[in-house]
């Protein structure tokens, strides 16, 4: 899409998208390409292909736990500015009798595991749990 701010405002009005003012225009862009791309009925390949069109590949990780009728989303640190609107279109798209849970992979140990205490010192308990580390 390549409509400008005034055209994304447009779209958003006809769409009821609300809280887009701190959003850059890129991310408004996706917003209305998410809900413009919203279809039923609802199957798992269809949602990935929505997952895939608003959250940048390698993101995610999408599990069905089938015995429980919930689907399991899980966010990258680096896309979590994507997780309201990924919450609200779940909310719309899965079937009323699916729960759906959606997490942010927070870092752990594991990811931590090459980083030097020294390099960590600096930074709030917070800010290595929750913030990209580059």
């Amino acid at each position: 899409m390549q409509a400008g701010s005034y055209g994304i405002g447009r779209w958003e009005e006809l769409l009821q998208i609300a809280g887009r003012d701190s959003l850059s225009l890129e991310e408004r862009r996706r917003l209305v390409l998410l809900r413009l791309n919203e279809q039923l009925p609802f199957t798992i390949s269809r949602l990935r292909e929505l997952l895939a069109a608003n959250v940048p590949a390698g993101e995610y990780v999408l599990t069905l736990d089938h015995a429980a009728y919930t689907l399991h989303v899980f966010l990258e640190l680096s896309s979590k500015g994507c997780a309201p609107a990924l919450r609200e279109l779940l909310r719309r798209v899965l079937p009323a009798n699916l729960q759906f849970d959606l997490q942010l992979l927070y870092n752990t140990y594991g990811r931590l595991g090459q980083y030097k205490h020294a390099e960590l010192a600096g930074l709030r308990h917070w800010e290595i749990r929750e913030e990209v580390l580059d």
